[in-house]
């Protein structure tokens, strides 16, 4: 019942135009999603499929973005470490690799003991928007969904700076997003 568009579909429109966001509001969409994740975060809820599909856009009285994070349909309880109020079971099984491609961790697709999925997955997807909002283009691209998987965990994308030279973007907002990827 809410009336508005996706992240999606916004950043569609924008990069239709020629453009991207600028970092103030690519900033204030970033803020509003983490404040959602870190309570999702501290109720040691991971989404696993965060994306701009998944953020809904609801202007306020003044115009203003404000962004409403969907869809926990594949979100884990972190192992040993739900609370009794919580979710009581995992919603998707061990080994299954459920998500978005182009916003998934190496860590979602790798599914090694050895790299645990927790809240820092989503994190990676943040960064991975971040990424796309400033630069308006995805930071791991392919042929297919599994190259795009592949680069995923054996590649460092370009930094925005040198991916958008012509955007303009601070080297403390490159930092920022490379280590949001890191």
């Amino acid at each position: 019942l809410m009336e508005g568009h996706t992240l999606q579909q916004e950043i569609r429109d924008v990069t239709g135009r020629g453009e991207v966001f600028s970092w103030p509001r690519a900033a204030a969409i970033t803020l509003q999603i983490c404040a959602a994740l870190n309570v999702a975060h501290k109720a040691k809820v991971v989404h696993r499929d965060i994306k701009p599909s998944n953020c809904f856009c609801v202007a306020d009285e003044g115009g203003a973005d404000v962004i409403k994070l969907l869809d926990f349909g594949i979100a884990k309880v972190q192992a040993g470490e739900a609370s009794e109020d919580s979710l009581a079971t995992p919603l998707t099984q061990e080994g299954m690799f459920l998500g978005t491609p182009h916003f998934a961790a190496p860590e979602v697709i790798v599914q090694d003991p050895e790299w645990p999925v927790d809240g820092r997955v989503d994190i990676f997807a943040v960064g991975v928007m971040m990424y796309l909002m400033i630069t308006g283009v995805l930071p791991f691209q392919g042929c297919s969904k599994l190259d795009v998987l592949y680069k995923t965990v054996h590649e460092r994308p370009l930094p925005p700076r040198q991916r958008a030279p012509t955007r303009d973007i601070s080297v403390e907002v490159d930092a920022l997003v490379m280590t949001l990827m890191a």
